[in-house]
């Protein structure tokens, strides 16, 4: 299996990932649900005053982890990845679609707009992404640059 086909294995497999942000007050974890598109963009929806979100006005690099690692014993298929955050401005009637099918017809997080809170989609754009594919190359790590920027 080729690096790229690993990349795209995870994250058609995978459905959370962990962002990492820095802000005024230091790092900041937050896991949120995500899609991705076939140049490996990752998009997730997020409340616009949220801490991640409003570091990411500040400063748009962010890192993001994802495993489809579940339980002890699984074997280790993950991907570790630098880039930068924009508010996504396209269709995001297709990234609904396209995120309600790969959650089975659900659409995350329900409960904020049930709250009044109004989510937008935000677009990552890798520059680099390290990739760990236990059943193919053990415990190697494989780095593909998606932008010559790295």
């Amino acid at each position: 299996m080729d690096i790229q086909d690993a990349i795209k294995n995870i994250l058609n497999n995978a459905h959370l990932l962990t962002l990492a942000t820095v802000d005024s007050k230091g790092p900041w974890c937050s896991v949120l649900a995500f899609i991705a598109d076939d140049d490996f963009n990752i998009y997730w929806m997020s409340i616009p005053d949220s801490r991640h979100q409003l570091a990411l006005k500040e400063d748009n690099r962010a890192s993001i982890n994802i495993t489809t690692a579940q339980k002890p014993g699984d074997e280790n298929k993950l991907i570790q990845v630098f880039g930068t955050v924009e508010e996504y401005t396209g269709n995001a009637l297709e990234l609904n679609d396209k995120y309600k099918q790969k959650k089975n017809d659900l659409l995350y997080a329900p409960r904020h707009a049930v709250q009044g809170f109004m989510e937008k989609w935000y677009k990552f754009t890798p520059e680099y992404i390290d990739v760990t594919f236990e059943p193919e190359w053990a415990f190697e790590k494989r780095r593909y640059v998606v932008n010559q920027k790295a």
